[in-house]
């Protein structure tokens, strides 16, 4: 048996690559032009920056 050493990791905000204003309206035009809500735009829109 061996011992694995876990690596910490830093996970990172995509909202943090992207200007409030840009991701507001994105938001906007997703909910806009696809039959999604809010929250199901606003994961799409987060994956896409990532």
């Amino acid at each position: 048996m061996t011992a694995t050493v876990e690596t910490p990791t830093a996970t990172r905000d995509p909202r943090d690559f992207v200007a409030p204003e840009v991701w507001d309206r994105q938001i906007q035009l997703l909910t806009r032009d696809h039959p999604w809500d809010a929250v199901m735009a606003e994961r799409c829109f987060d994956q896409a920056v990532a």
